[in-house]
């Protein structure tokens, strides 16, 4: 997925060090979408007969639509102003597997689908995952 999704994997590994890998607190779930709610819910598996590990493309408009509903739901309102303190991450700052691990997979599921599709779709994705990398550097 190339430079971008290797910056925010590194950027989440220093997030989840810097809390020594420990759980705290849990991710906002009411709108989060579906493909991730069904994952969790089979322990986070990496295979499954009943759980699919890819996001088929067919479903990516509907996936991309879930996540940002989700994501934009979970940002502080003073990200919609300019100049505001940053201090504060409210219902995202959650670390461990139940904190941004959900959102770096959605970007990860996402992110395959568009590495194989046209240079605009693949852009879209990384705008998303490097606003993501800015988040938790910012932690």
């Amino acid at each position: 997925l190339g430079p971008r999704w290797q910056r925010l994997v590194d950027r989440f590994t220093l997030l989840e060090e810097e809390n020594d890998f420990e759980k705290r607190g849990e991710l906002a779930g009411d709108s989060r979408p579906a493909m991730l709610s069904k994952w969790i819910q089979y322990g986070r598996l990496t295979q499954s007969k009943t759980m699919p590990t890819t996001l088929d493309a067919s479903n990516l408009a509907a996936f991309k639509c879930a996540y940002r509903t989700w994501y934009n739901g979970l940002q502080p309102n003073w990200r919609e102003k300019e100049g505001e303190d940053w201090k504060h991450w409210g219902l995202l700052d959650i670390r461990g597997v139940n904190g941004m691990l959900s959102v770096v997979t959605c970007l990860y599921w996402w992110g395959m689908v568009v590495s194989e599709q046209a240079q605009s779709d693949f852009d879209k994705w990384e705008r998303a995952a490097e606003d993501v990398s800015w988040v938790m550097e910012k932690m």
